[in-house]
């Protein structure tokens, strides 16, 4: 199995994206030319969590877009009424109502917590996406940490004392 792509989180200042790879997980940080690769060992997690998380940079440009958007349909509609109402339920409103159910209800993010690094994925419309790769990537890391603890409960038996 190679790398396979879990998700993404886009920022303001670039794309992170998180490939599963049979050791664990490589993040791979863009930041303006430059990539960044981080890699997040199975033995190494620590907390895997499933939470909602709050996008301000979303919302504050999507009511940016909504504003400018606002603006020229009320130009249009001073023109033509029912030219400016079809505009803005085509172009501004839709926008109006996801922003304010992705502000309500947060995005769908996967933290992956390991000792030195943190990969975060975040899933906007997809919250059956985001509950499988946490499922995925906690199962993946329990199964590893599992198996290390069982071999090392092995090795440490100490051999019976012989009799006297």
């Amino acid at each position: 199995m190679g790398r396979r792509l879990l998700g993404s989180k886009g920022t303001l200042g670039g794309q992170t994206r998180v490939y599963r790879t049979p050791d664990g997980l490589e993040i791979d940080e863009a930041e303006d030319e430059r990539i960044y690769r981080k890699r997040l060992f199975w033995d190494e997690v620590l907390m895997v969590t499933l939470h909602r998380a709050g996008d301000a940079p979303f919302v504050v440009f999507a009511l940016i877009g909504v504003g400018m958007l606002g603006l020229f349909s009320f130009g249009v509609g001073v023109v033509d009424l029912g030219a400016g109402i079809l505009m803005s339920v085509l172009t501004w409103v839709p926008l109006l109502i996801y922003t304010v159910v992705r502000l309500i209800e947060g995005v769908p993010t996967v933290s992956v917590y390991g000792r030195r690094t943190v990969a975060r994925l975040a899933f906007p419309l997809r919250k059956e996406r985001a509950r499988d790769v946490f499922a995925e990537i906690s199962g993946a890391a329990r199964r590893r940490q599992d198996a290390a603890r069982i071999a090392t409960a092995r090795r440490t038996v100490p051999p019976p004392a012989p009799a006297v």
